[in-house]
């Protein structure tokens, strides 16, 4: 067996800061990495780069153990390629938050690094913010990139979407949360109809439409034998006079009432279930249950 990666059960998104720093060590154990710069970055990353460095992590962890079930060049490369992706991330991140920084000037220069980075906010707002404390210049009274923005994430909404990063990370969400829910309500009524077909409580459309079927002939029949077997009676009982018509309805509609009666009489229906042998599920188009 290959070396062992110490992956806990705690998953990325359970996980707070410094677990997910001890993650990402474990991901790339052949080169040591400075947990306190990762604890940096990570403090500082943004919600899309967080979930790229989960998705990086994960393929490292994936690739790992694909490695350690089966010893091939193919998936040994895979895992390699998984790590060097994951360093080099943390290493553009690092580049991008800390490295060759130039702090500004003042908050002329900071409102215009704002409004280029997508934030919305106007001169009077980042004043009075400023005042407020929630953004601080350093000692000699410039503003450091990193200070500026983690202000932004916290205070100010993207002119994209019109909200913050943490309300559009809660709305995502909201939404994914949704999603789970109605997936469990289909998953359960999918359950209930498959115990009470078990039960004989669902008759397939199939053999109620056949049953219709079945009705349907009769009453053709049985019409068609009452109109050519009462014809003659009729005639003889009005004896062509138009004057009797209302009594010829008057019989007609009590010979007619005698039919339905016959058809809507209670009838009892055999339903046998195979114990043995599951209904296959329904395809869509396919029999449905009533």
């Amino acid at each position: 067996m290959g070396k062992q990666l110490d992956i806990s059960g705690v998953t990325w998104d359970e996980a707070d800061i410094g677990q997910r720093v001890r993650m990402l060590c474990q991901g790339v154990p052949d080169k040591k990495m400075d947990q306190n710069k990762l604890e940096k970055l990570l403090e500082i990353a943004d919600p899309q780069d967080q979930i790229k460095l989960k998705v990086l992590h994960n393929a490292v962890v994936g690739t790992f153990k694909a490695y350690n079930d089966e010893h091939t060049t193919t998936k040994l490369k895979d895992w390699k390629s998984a790590e060097v992706a994951l360093d080099a991330f943390i290493e553009s991140l690092w580049n991008k938050h800390f490295d060759g920084e130039q702090p500004l000037n003042n908050l002329q220069d900071v409102l215009a690094y704002l409004k280029e980075s997508g934030w919305k906010i106007t001169k009077t707002s980042l004043y009075r913010h400023q005042k407020e404390g929630k953004l601080q210049p350093l000692q000699d009274g410039k503003y450091h990139q990193r200070n500026i923005d983690k202000y932004a994430r916290t205070f100010l909404k993207q002119q994209s979407t019109g909200k913050r990063l943490q309300e559009k990370a809660d709305e995502l969400q909201h939404k994914k949360l949704d999603i789970e829910i109605k997936n469990l309500e289909i998953d359960n009524r999918r359950k209930q109809r498959a115990d009470d077909k078990e039960a004989g409580l669902y008759i397939l459309r199939k053999q109620m439409d056949l049953e219709f079927a079945v009705l349907a002939g009769t009453l053709d029949a049985a019409l068609r034998n009452w109109v050519q077997s009462g014809t003659a009676d009729w005639i003889r009982m009005v004896n062509g006079d138009i004057k009797k018509a209302v009594e010829l309805i008057m019989v007609l509609n009590r010979d007619l009432d005698g039919h339905l009666r016959d058809l809507s009489r209670d009838r009892e229906y055999e339903i046998i279930i195979d114990p043995e042998e599951d209904e296959p599920e329904s395809e869509p188009g396919e029999e449905e249950d009533l």
